[in-house]
């Protein structure tokens, strides 16, 4: 699975293209041309890591509808628009589609590198994040039924009593369980726990 981040560009002007291999290759940053958005899609999937560059005006689409195409598809790469004069409005659509940064043609190559480290240390955050997050949720998936009935309550700011009466077990069977859990999650106490599924339930509701 390639995982290298990689910067992405979909633009169909050749001048541009080789604007942005000099300046990308001098820092040894990956980069791959497509002239086409169908090309694009059909060789980038969600898993691949590090940003996009897109034209306005891509030859058979817009940018804001490949923008829509990759969000439907779950493709995270963060995207910087470049625009020419009178593209203006479409700018604005594409920022209100989640577009990170704009530059009008012709752009400052630092200023447009500088977004681009930007971008990358974005989607960097990103996967990490989610990396984090699948850590979490395969704890979670380990605990038993009887433990998650227990964590469920815990989270509910119930005592152990309280706990112990609602499921039918003694109060030692809930201190037992409580540390098998804490022990699992690779937590301390019952509040570290409660971060650490919060922290799921907000990724799984983005």
């Amino acid at each position: 699975m390639e995982t290298k981040p990689t910067v992405f560009v979909v633009n169909e002007n050749p001048g541009i293209c080789q604007s942005l291999t000099r300046l990308l290759q001098s820092i040894q940053i990956p980069i791959e041309f497509y002239s086409r958005a169908a090309d694009f899609l059909q060789a980038v999937d969600a898993e691949r890591r590090g940003c996009a560059i897109l034209d306005v005006r891509i030859a058979d689409m817009s940018g804001v509808e490949l923008q829509q195409i990759m969000q439907d598809r779950g493709i995270r790469l963060p995207v910087i628009i470049l625009t020419a004069f009178g593209d203006i409005p479409t700018v604005i659509r594409c920022m209100k589609a989640g577009a990170v940064d704009f530059f009008q043609k012709p752009f400052d190559e630092q200023l447009l590198l500088e977004a681009i480290w930007a971008a990358l240390r974005r989607n960097q955050a990103y996967w990490q994040q989610h990396s984090e997050t699948n850590d979490i949720k395969a704890r979670l998936q380990s605990l038993t039924e009887a433990e998650r009935q227990v964590v469920d309550r815990l989270l509910m700011g119930k005592s152990y009593k309280q706990i112990a009466k609602e499921l039918h077990i003694s109060y030692r069977t809930v201190q037992y369980r409580r540390a098998q859990i804490l022990q699992k999650m690779g937590t301390d106490d019952v509040p570290s726990l409660a971060m650490l599924v919060t922290k799921v339930r907000l990724a799984l509701s983005a």
